[in-house]
């Protein structure tokens, strides 16, 4: 693709979201859209979405349902991969309970340098994680999202508080799900729940998602790849989702999320970091993305309270990640090296709204064993461009520390305010 000057393009300077999302929206961008490739900033998957997003409103579905089930479709092509030994099983009601029942029993700790152990106590233990306190109040609306292994629904606790829920599928198995996917330190940190704004982890009693396993958390507007969408669509698929001040507080709180993962005792790898795993915050006076006293989007780093079963999301793997998939290895091996190469990953979507390699075979391995990453404009802010290829870096110690990426950004912010 031809680079185009960020001086000379035709694209207002406040990338800031107006509306909220719609099929209208979508339709308005078709009409917006560049009748060419000719601009570095034009997504070929973007393109295919605003062709496509008149096919999803029917005579029976509003438009925001028609909205989501669209939202839904698109979102597929970035899924995450799961772990092929998380299996179904029958009877997932009553091994769910069984397991429940001694969950909301235990407590968890620090034992040693980096062990997790609990205690079995006889009463429910009120700071845990996992409990059903607010479970039969817990009333489940409308579906917002969904992905690889989960659904995300819209609730309300019983005293009138909003919230929204991540039902696993049918055929997940709790006792799975906490051996094989929650990161321990997981299972002991208030400070991690709070981070992510998970409130915690309840079965089900709705008939339609009876003894689900299911986290209850805070509501978000949606998540990042969502917004970037957003934003190159109203631009008509031809300008950049953000301004670089957007750019570099984006990246600075994503950092940080990132190093108060890797921080904890034991860490937690996220494994899967993307745009689609990052949720921005809600205004709930606009119902619009929040903002800070300086413009710059609130968000967080998400979807990590299950990594352990994850095997990541095409594109966004470190090479040494797929140098394991193609060995066919029987245990991949992750490291916080690899959650940097996904963050430089995640950075390419916020600069240039498409996803990485979007238009090649997602198994596709050896192009980036061979040394290829996605394509930089040429006249990318260098701070920006430093920090994304020192995250490629095909040998995991040449790439830097959350903490390394946050002095960084923080040793240039005077040129972004």
């Amino acid at each position: 693709m031809a680079s185009s000057s960020h001086e000379t393009r035709v694209c207002s300077d406040d990338q800031t979201i107006q509306e909220p999302w719609s099929l209208f929206s979508f339709l308005i961008g078709l009409f917006r859209s560049p009748s060419s490739s000719a601009s570095w900033y034009h997504s070929a998957r973007i393109q295919r979405m605003i062709e496509k997003s008149g096919e999803f409103r029917t005579e029976v579905e509003s438009e925001s349902e028609a909205a989501v089930q669209y939202e839904i479709e698109s979102s597929k092509v970035h899924w995450s991969e799961v772990n092929p030994a998380l299996s179904e099983t029958p009877h997932m009601g009553y091994s769910n309970r069984g397991w429940f029942k001694l969950l909301k029993r235990r407590q968890y700790y620090v034992y040693g340098k980096d062990q997790i152990v609990f205690k079995q106590y006889d009463e429910e233990q009120v700071w845990n994680l996992f409990r059903d306190s607010l479970g039969h109040d817990l009333v489940v609306g409308k579906k917002l999202a969904e992905g690889g292994q989960a659904e995300i629904y819209e609730a309300n606790i019983g005293d009138g508080d909003s919230c929204v829920v991540k039902v696993f599928k049918a055929g997940c198995i709790l006792h799975e799900i906490l051996e094989k996917q929650i990161p321990p330190a997981l299972l002991h940190s208030s400070y991690v729940r709070e981070l992510g704004w998970i409130s915690h982890a309840t079965l089900l009693k709705d008939e339609r998602f009876l003894d689900r396993f299911a986290f209850v958390m805070g509501k978000a507007w949606g998540d990042l790849r969502k917004l970037i969408d957003e934003q190159m669509i109203q631009s008509g698929n031809q300008c950049p989702p953000f301004p670089p001040n957007q750019v570099w507080g984006l990246m600075r709180e994503i950092a940080r999320g990132m190093s108060a993962l890797h921080c904890q005792n034991p860490p937690i790898l996220h494994n899967d970091l993307k745009a689609a795993n990052v949720l921005v915050q809600l205004n709930h006076d606009t119902g619009k993305p929040a903002m800070d006293k300086r413009g710059m989007y609130l968000v967080y780093v998400a979807d990590f309270e299950c990594s352990v079963g994850v095997l990541g999301t095409a594109f966004w793997r470190a090479p040494e990640i797929l140098q394991q998939y193609r060995e066919k290895v029987s245990k991949v091996v992750f490291t916080k090296k690899c959650d940097v190469y996904s963050f430089g990953m995640t950075c390419y979507e916020l600069i240039s709204g498409c996803l990485p390699f979007e238009d090649h075979p997602s198994n596709d391995y050896d192009m980036v064993l061979n040394g290829s990453r996605p394509e930089l404009p040429s006249d990318l802010n260098p701070l920006f461009k430093d920090i994304i290829t020192s995250c490629w870096s095909a040998d995991p110690l040449e790439r830097p520390t959350f903490d390394d990426i946050i002095d960084k950004l923080y040793e240039n912010a005077n040129s972004y305010f």
